[in-house]
């Protein structure tokens, strides 16, 4: 479990994926991998979708990411990627392009901490 020292909350806790895998170190790794690969594609999408504010496309990405965020207990991206699909859905733009700024920067100081902490390239 690794904390974010500027907000004093967990960046990720992986007990969930821990305990699917069981001891299978393969798995786990596969199963981190994917995440990765998954969660940089998306916010590689929203980011370039924000600028023509497809908010749709963009809410249909962040739903996407909600899950992956909450498998691997990114539990404050996973309520920010919530925010931002119902923000894009309802219309309600004021805060959705700084919330986007903060799931897309956020997002990946988690992809490179779990890199880093699971000595991942």
């Amino acid at each position: 479990m690794r904390q974010n020292d500027d907000m004093n909350e967990k960046i990720y806790d992986l007990k969930q994926i821990e305990e699917v895998c069981a001891r299978d170190s393969d798995s786990f790794r596969k199963i981190i991998h994917t995440f990765i690969n998954s969660a940089t594609d998306a916010m590689a999408k929203i980011q370039q979708l924000a600028p023509s504010g497809d908010w749709a496309a963009i809410a249909s990405i962040a739903h996407q990411l909600i899950s992956g965020f909450g498998y691997v207990g990114a539990k404050p991206l996973q309520e920010l990627a919530r925010e931002i699909e119902k923000d894009a859905q309802d219309r309600h733009l004021t805060d959705i392009k700084e919330k986007t700024n903060r799931l897309l920067n956020n997002g990946t100081l988690l992809i490179n901490v779990l890199k880093a902490d699971l000595k991942m390239s």
